[in-house]
């Protein structure tokens, strides 16, 4: 009985992967092309930034996804040359879950902020990234980005 009061210390790849493709395969449907891209461990308060190269004209999907340890994460995707914020998932309402959808207008790539806000112990997380060529009307790029984020997403908490 004290053990199932005790919280987990491990992180747990295969559930965070699998939650990931779970989420990703309702926009493999609809014709984007799905990579893993990033993997690792998150502890609390923790951020973790990387790169997702990206091609002019192209729609995407970012899905990152936790085990059960990770409570809450925050998503941000930056353009490359300019710092702009291109979309954002600061939603608390999905535990262990966070996506984002955004058109390329350039040839570079972006950067990705992932930030671990709460955290039971350590979490294990999983960054897959989705591609498709656009279709060429702004109402389907416009539906594809309001299924992965909300239109209106709070503003983010301040780090202390």
């Amino acid at each position: 009985m004290i053990l199932g009061m005790i919280s987990p210390a491990w992180a747990d790849s295969a559930e965070a992967s699998d939650k990931g493709y779970e989420a990703a395969s309702k926009f493999s449907s609809q014709g984007y092309a799905i990579t893993p891209t990033k993997e690792g461990t998150g502890k609390a308060d923790e951020t973790v930034e990387f790169e997702v190269p990206v091609s002019r004209g192209l729609d995407y999907v970012l899905i990152v996804s936790g085990d059960r340890g990770c409570q809450a994460m925050q998503v941000w995707v930056e353009s490359e040359d300019t710092g702009a914020t291109l979309a954002k998932d600061t939603r608390k309402n999905r535990p262990g879950m966070a996506g984002v959808g955004w058109h390329s207008d350039y040839n570079g790539s972006v950067k990705v902020a992932v930030n671990f806000a709460k955290v039971d112990g350590s979490c294990s997380w999983c960054a897959l990234v989705g591609r498709k060529r656009a279709t060429g009307t702004s109402s389907e790029a416009a539906a594809a980005k309001s299924d992965a984020a909300p239109t209106k997403a709070p503003e983010p908490q301040a780090q202390k």
